[in-house]
């Protein structure tokens, strides 16, 4: 599992191992000179994943566009207990004659859709459904998730999802970029030092680039309408794609700070200062130059 707050680049990171993977360059992660089957179920901005990021990469490593690769890209994350979603996958990925290394679950909360992330016993099960996957195709399942409320507090959720997992990667932001550090490790030593990562403008997009170092990030302010921020809801915006329905976007941001759903869209409804992202009942990132 890696876990982060909002914002702090956990899917770039991991599209950046993904596709080294895929198409067999080194790059950052020391990935082996050799094609693998990757399997990444973009359940968060599979559009953006697809139409630019991934063509951001592609022209930050030097490869082209009509390269070989072994990425199956797939534009939701079907819910746990959804069997026949999940045998469309086997289907599939049968038919291509795949063989993942390495499965993405993007993320954690859709693959527990209609169950409860706090439940010890949910949590179990959706770790289990896990281990059964890295089983089944001797492979490496990657589960991206979120901080609570109070980043500190380390992953949203039962304590199980830390305690069960055999590796634990969390990213916390920093200025103009992310770290990453080893949390939990299963039967060998982690690294006291975190890694650097800082953002990097290429194409339409960006990529995370390793670095020796990079500053702490601002602390956030205190008020209770933080979240009301242009700032907050760009980076919102940007994690799901650059665009929610106003529905979608009150939601997730009362998941975020555990406040009413309906206050919080009432509110973000009746906020001027907002009118710039906003395009009828539909929030948006009005320019594109890259996603957050």
């Amino acid at each position: 599992m890696i876990y982060g707050a909002s914002g702090s680049y956990k899917s770039f990171l991991i599209l950046d191992m993904a596709l080294s993977l895929a198409y067999g360059r080194a790059g950052q992660w020391g990935a082996p000179p050799v094609r693998n089957d990757v399997l990444f179920l973009a359940g968060e901005g599979p559009v953006a994943t697809a139409k630019k990021r991934w063509p951001a990469w592609l022209e930050w490593q030097g490869i082209e566009q009509r390269e070989a690769h072994r990425i199956i890209l797939k534009n939701r994350v079907p819910f746990y207990h959804d069997t026949e979603a999940w045998e469309h996958v086997r289907v599939d990925l049968d038919q291509l004659g795949a063989r993942p290394s390495l499965i993405v679950i993007d993320t954690l909360s859709r693959l527990l859709t209609g169950m409860d992330e706090n439940s010890t016993k949910d949590a179990t099960m959706v770790v289990s459904f896990m281990e059964q996957l890295a089983q089944h195709y001797e492979c490496f399942v990657l589960a991206i998730h979120h901080t609570g409320k109070d980043e500190n507090k380390g992953a949203r959720g039962s304590s199980v999802f830390h305690a069960n997992m055999d590796t634990v990667i969390a990213t916390r932001k920093r200025q103009e970029g992310t770290e990453l550090r080893v949390k939990k490790q299963k039967d060998a030593d982690i690294a006291d030092e975190p890694f650097y990562f800082q953002v990097k403008e290429v194409a339409n997009s960006i990529v995370l680039e390793k670095v020796d170092t990079l500053a702490e990030a601002p602390k956030p302010g205190k008020s209770r309408m933080d979240w009301s921020s242009a700032e907050e809801i760009t980076s919102i915006l940007n994690s799901h794609g650059g665009e929610m329905s106003l529905n979608m976007l009150a939601s997730e941001i009362a998941k975020k700070v555990g406040a009413d759903a309906g206050h919080i869209r009432r509110k973000l409804a009746a906020s001027k200062d907002l009118d710039w992202l906003r395009d009828g009942n539909t929030w948006r990132i009005p320019r594109q130059e890259y996603d957050l």
